[in-house]
């Protein structure tokens, strides 16, 4: 996770300056403090050293529309090429862009979004070229995948998510290449939003499901199990829930029920849900929340990273007084709205997974077989002592870099720094001469941890600085954590240093660090404000083996668990409230671009003296007005620029009364004299009246001199009905 104090640095293939209103209405809900800045030419961002973007180190944004690589420019207005030499450029822009993407994500510690932005209508090929847009764009998405350090967003994404039937603009795009209309950049900027927030939380990991009229349509208990119902809702709920899985959540049952009963509906031919992908349960009639803390207990995580699911708005606000770090959701009451309400909550995306998220839940249930078998054991020493584990410690290698950037993003308690980084930094910080990045794996006899811990150190004189160190606290208790320290001290007396530092930045979370060198008994510890500094002479770090201090790591190990349990986490229930709403109100692009608009009115500068429309080409260019504006009550007689305008709403207005009024405006209007709603309804009517053939006019005006007043009084009559 990187700080939520961060810049925005924004390029893009076309005019995007319209996405910033919504993206501020986003960041400044989630309590994310940005300033957003833009930049032009998207490859001289990526590849000058110099650039905002490559100076940054909070998140760069990239935009890419793919009309905008066969623009031709002509004066003021553009057309768009298909021809083969074109289709060349644009084959050469996507590996050199990939190219550049990636030197920029190499050198520095931002994270790149890149958004391919759907196209327009013009992007339809010729069979002569054999350019296909879903091709181009393939190709484009399937090579940011492949690289580390990228969140790439396709256009589908952003369609699925939230549809915009008609999100072209085309006379904005050939006046001020603004190639969509208003409604498609607060989608777009939605999206953006939510991948901002995904990057700067913390993921959750578990989800707890309710069973009754939740995972199905019913209630077990007075329906039977053969009465419940899997209706299409609860089908796309547990698929949803499957994905989720996939994707590393840890999925669990909190049901008031009998067990048998549940275990019974879950192996129905028709459940997705199966007992064997469940982690944990707590099946029974006890308090809900006394469930969560139960489950919390046993797979040794914070509450603050739990998700919990019921349809019953009492079971939830139970939930949420007593547990308010949970991030607690009641299904809609529509059974109908579950699955856009699911797709809402921003919760649920993920933006990096590996292959230890997959297999989560298969390393739980080995955890539960670890503490069966430790509770059979006599003694922690015999515990210890059978499970036979065995620690690796190796070098950091390009493929472990996922898992380690992850471990530095996630963990909390056996953390002696906290700091995060992404894998870019990670891969260019083991590059530096003098520092050394090493991955822990443990197994036993009970299965594979996989990649649990991380050591990054430097020499520094005759010393060896520890600048990470971090287990995951699925491996705390098993005296991993005494193999590392050992490590770090042959390391050092193998370089011939004679000291092993070890810096300590306590938190509020990572107590268990903080006793583990307290414990240990450094030579010598230097305290300040931020910090302590332990310091172990080599020859004594090597020595360190868990054996000799499991007495006390057995005392200490409650205290771990309590402190990994801890309520007093990064939860905030104002932002937990902000993400079920967003959920429930903010799921389409029409509810999303209302709130915006009712959000986004600004300050207006002196206004002339009101003068209301005086015809009906000024009341319906200053409906334009209001509705690109976001503003009431202006006169004919005010300045664009003194109520809240600016170069690109001017281009947005021109563009609404062009399709409004069918009448070809050019964009000189924008620059002659004073842009009010008077001036351009006199351009209009000009504009209209100079398209008429005036010899036809004469000529049914004459007809109409020889009509009688009967016949004129009968062709009113006709037109008017």
């Amino acid at each position: 996770m990187i700080s939520r104090d961060l810049n925005l640095v924004f390029s893009a293939t076309f005019t995007a300056e319209p996405v910033r209103r919504s993206l501020v209405f986003w960041l400044e809900k989630l309590g994310i403090n940005a300033a957003i800045q833009y930049e032009n030419q998207v490859f001289k961002q990526l590849l000058d050293p110099y650039s905002a973007m490559r100076q940054n180190s909070g998140i760069n944004v990239i935009l890419i529309r793919f009309d905008d690589w066969f623009r031709v420019e002509d004066g003021l207005e553009t057309e768009i090429r298909k021809d083969a030499l074109l289709q060349s450029k644009v084959d050469r822009n996507i590996v050199d862009l990939l190219n550049a993407v990636k030197t920029s994500v190499e050198t520095t510690s931002a994270i790149h979004i890149v958004c391919i932005c759907p196209p327009s209508p013009l992007m339809e090929w010729s069979t002569e070229t054999a350019c296909d847009y879903k091709e181009i764009e393939n190709r484009l998405y399937q090579g940011l995948q492949g690289l580390n350090g990228i969140l790439p967003v396709a256009s589908s994404d952003i369609l699925d998510l939230y549809p915009v039937a008609d999100y072209y603009d085309f006379h904005s795009d050939k006046m001020g290449h603004i190639p969509y209309k208003q409604i498609f950049f607060d989608a777009l900027g939605t999206v953006i939003a939510r991948k901002i927030y995904s990057a700067t939380s913390l993921p959750y990991k578990v989800i707890v499901l309710d069973c009754d009229q939740t995972l199905w349509k019913g209630i077990c208990g007075e329906d039977g199990v053969e009465g419940i119902a899997v209706d299409p809702y609860r089908k796309q709920l547990q698929a949803f829930m499957l994905e989720q899985q996939r994707l590393g959540m840890l999925l669990c049952l909190c049901s008031k029920n009998n067990e048998s009963d549940i275990i019974e509906a879950l192996n129905r031919p028709d459940m997705l849900i199966k007992p064997e992908l469940i982690a944990a349960s707590r099946i029974n009639w006890e308090r809900k929340s006394d469930n969560l803390e139960a489950l919390a207990r046993e797979l040794n995580l914070g509450l603050d990273s739990f998700i919990f699911i019921d349809d019953n708005p009492v079971e939830c606000m139970e939930v949420k007084t007593r547990c308010p770090q949970v991030l607690t959701l009641c299904l809609p009451e529509n059974d109908e709205d579950i699955p856009l309400y699911l797709s809402n909550i921003w919760a649920f995306d993920r933006i990096n997974t590996t292959a230890a998220d997959q297999s989560r839940t298969e390393l739980v249930k080995q955890n539960t077989e670890r503490n069966k078998f430790q509770q059979e054991m006599l003694s922690y020493e015999a515990f210890i002592s059978g499970l036979e584990l065995n620690v690796s410690i190796s070098p950091l290698g390009e493929t472990e870099l996922a898992r380690a950037a992850q471990l530095t993003q996630r963990v909390n308690q056996f953390n002696f720094t906290t700091i995060r980084r992404s894998e870019a930094e990670l891969r260019r910080i083991c590059s530096e001469e003098n520092v050394s990045c090493f991955t822990v794996a443990a197994s036993d006899r009970f299965g594979d941890y996989g990649i649990v811990g991380l050591v990054v150190c430097r020499e520094q004189g005759s010393k060896l600085s520890v600048d990470s160190f971090l287990l995951s606290c699925r491996a705390l208790g098993k005296g991993i954590e005494y193999t590392m320290l050992a490590r770090l001290g042959e390391i050092a007396a193998d370089k011939g240093l004679g000291e092993v530092e070890v810096i300590f930045v306590p938190t509020s979370k990572n107590q268990p660090a903080g006793q583990f060198l307290s414990l240990i008994g450094a030579q010598n510890v230097t305290a300040s404000a931020e910090n302590k500094v332990y310091a172990f002479t080599a020859a004594f770090a090597r020595t360190v083996d868990f054996t000799s201090y499991l007495e006390q790591a057995d005392h200490l190990r409650e205290e771990v668990h309590a402190a990994v349990q801890q309520t007093a986490s990064g939860s905030d229930p104002v932002i937990l409230d902000v993400l079920d709403d967003i959920g429930r109100h903010l799921n389409t692009s029409r509810s999303i671009h209302a709130k915006v608009e009712a959000a986004s009115q600004g300050k207006t500068g002196e206004r002339a003296e009101y003068v209301a429309p005086r015809n009906e080409f000024e009341k319906r260019i200053l409906k334009i007005w209001e509705d690109v504006l976001v503003i009431e009550q202006i006169g004919v007689m005010d300045n664009l620029f003194e109520v809240g305008g600016e170069s690109i709403k001017a281009i947005q207005i021109l563009s609404r009364i062009r399709e409004e009024f069918e009448v070809d405006l050019p964009m000189t209007v924008l620059f002659e004299g004073s842009l009010t709603v008077a001036g351009l309804a006199q351009s209009v009517e000009t504009s209209l009246l100079s398209s008429f053939d005036e010899d036809l006019i004469a000529e049914q005006l004459a007809a109409l001199e020889n009509l009688t007043e009967e016949e004129i009084e009968l062709l009113l009559r006709e037109e008017s009905e």
